[in-house]
């Protein structure tokens, strides 16, 4: 058997690959402290005032999020080939879906049993695609396994840098 070698081009071809670069780069800029905070939602009981502390001004965190976030998987995006001008639109309404889920989880009664905001992520989801059937604007957007990749090798750094 004819050893082939390694194929190089596979760290900047590949999808698996893509999510780690982008994981790191953000682990990168976190331990340098560059990285945009996430959106502030707090706990609340009966009103969403209450998810909001800071007012207004979640909106402000939400695009700071959203362009940070949006560049870097847009670049991954650009390069496995997929239509970047149509991610955009529907990686910002990826975003909002998240924020929405992240609201939903931070309720008390439902944090109290523990429902995560993936969860809840999970139900928006599944609703939009089953009920209404998934927009084709918003097809080139979802990108769920490259996402959850990138969320991996970011949850990863709990082992490295433990808080």
């Amino acid at each position: 058997m004819a050893n082939k070698g390694i194929d190089w081009s596979s760290l900047w071809k590949k999808e698996d690959w893509w999510a780690c670069w982008i994981g790191w780069f953000i682990l990168l800029f976190a331990i340098v402290g560059w990285v945009p905070a996430t959106p502030k939602i707090g706990r609340w009981t009966t009103g969403l005032g209450q998810a909001f502390p800071q007012g207004m001004s979640i909106v402000g965190e939400v695009l700071i999020f959203f362009i940070f976030t949006g560049i870097l998987t847009m670049i991954g995006a650009a390069v496995m080939k997929r239509d970047v001008k149509r991610f955009i639109p529907g990686y910002f309404v990826l975003v909002i879906i998240a924020v929405i889920a992240t609201v939903i989880a931070s309720q008390k009664g439902i944090r109290y049993y523990g429902f995560e905001y993936v969860l809840w992520a999970l139900f928006i989801g599944l609703f939009i695609s089953n009920v209404f059937k998934t927009p084709a604007w918003l097809k080139p957007a979802i990108m769920t396994e490259f996402f959850i990749k990138i969320g991996l090798v970011c949850m990863g750094r709990r082992s490295c840098f433990p808080s």
